[in-house]
This record gives C-alpha cells, sequence and structure tokens, in this order.
C-alpha cells in the first residue's frame, strides 16, 4: 500500500440524493480519502458495480385507520344531535349563490363526505409504506371496513346515502391498500 494508492470500490453512499460509487484512497497511516472519482495516477484495480438503492421514507411504526374518524363523527352526531334517525343528515349547513344566480347548497352529509375523502387519500398514501407494521394497518381497515357493513344493515341511523359512500369509500381503501402493498411488494423481488 503506497500512499495514494487506490485500494478499489467501496460500498455506494448516497450523496446529495443520488447513489454513487466511492473510491478508497490509501495512504501510510490507513485509509485517508472517499472520492467519486479514482485518482488519475493509480490504475484502478478492483472495479464494482453497485446497484441504486431505493432509499424509503422512515414513517410511524403504527397508525390508526384512518376512516375511522368518519365513522366516530356519523355515529356521535346521529346518536347525541339526531336522535338515532338519519333524516338531519340532509339539514342545509350554508347555501352560495353562484354567478349563475343559482344557490350551491352544503348539507351536513356532503360535509361527511368531504372528511371521508380527505381521509381516504391519506390512507391510500399510508398504503403505499412497506414493513411490518402495514399488514396489521390493513387488517385493522377490513375490520373498520366490516363495522361500517355491520352498522349499515342493523343500526337504523346509518340507513343515510352519506353512510352507504363513506362505507364504499372504507371498500375502497381495503381493495387499494392491499394492491398498493402487492404491486410495491413485488418491485422488491429480486429476481436473478
Amino acid at each position: 500500500m503506497v500512499g495514494g494508492a487506490l485500494l478499489g470500490a467501496c460500498p455506494a453512499r448516497s450523496v446529495g440524493g443520488t447513489t454513487k460509487l466511492l473510491f478508497c484512497h490509501a495512504s501510510e497511516n490507513g485509509l485517508a480519502a472517499l472520492s467519486t472519482t479514482p485518482l488519475e495516477e493509480a490504475p484502478m484495480t478492483n472495479q464494482m458495480y453497485v446497484a441504486p438503492v431505493r432509499l424509503r421514507r422512515p414513517g410511524p411504526l403504527f397508525l390508526v385507520p384512518l376512516l375511522i374518524i368518519p365513522l366516530v363523527i356519523y355515529n356521535l352526531v346521529a346518536f347525541i344531535f339526531f336522535g338515532g334517525k338519519p333524516i338531519g343528515w340532509n339539514n342545509q349547513l350554508f347555501a352560495i349563490f353562484m354567478a349563475s344566480g343559482a344557490p350551491w347548497v352544503l348539507t351536513l352529509s356532503d360535509l361527511m363526505v368531504v372528511v371521508g375523502l380527505v381521509c381516504l387519500f391519506f390512507e391510500i398514501m399510508k398504503s403505499t409504506r412497506i414493513g411490518s407494521s402495514s399488514i396489521f394497518e390493513h387488517i385493522l381497515s377490513t375490520g373498520v371496513f366490516i363495522l361500517f357493513l355491520i352498522e349499515f344493515i342493523l343500526v337504523g341511523a346509518s340507513a343515510s346515502s352519506a353512510f352507504f359512500i363513506l362505507m364504499v369509500m372504507s371498500l375502497i381503501d381495503v381493495i387499494a391498500g392491499f394492491s398498493v402493498s402487492m404491486s410495491a411488494a413485488e418491485r422488491d423481488v429480486n429476481y436473478n
């Protein structure tokens, strides 16, 4: 090992968001430097190709299915304010007159559907994470759908179109979550 001689390629490191091959240069006291190019005067003896590493963003270890939020809000409003009757979901919150002169009316059921859509968006984003907790999250999402289905069939306060749409969103969450996880897992399988 002569000072400034090239030892070979080291494992790839992420530099500025991209993965680059680093070269180890020797000196009298051991490894002196890592660089992205070999020394000009030293011949490159050991070459190795390192495939780019796909870095995953770290996420929380576990998150409760977000579609439980509209389910809880629906039940609180339906049983506390409407006395267990679904008719109150058609109450008008406000109306805005558009440029055409026609009123745009927002009802409480419309607002619940919007809350459900926002939760569904974040649930789909969560399903792209792969890890040991993602399977448990999919099982809990399936449980939330089963709660929606049982309540829709058995509870009179849930016999509204808003609740039905929330239940369909929960079903979409279950199907999309498993589909996204399976397609992401296929990309991680290494075929040789």
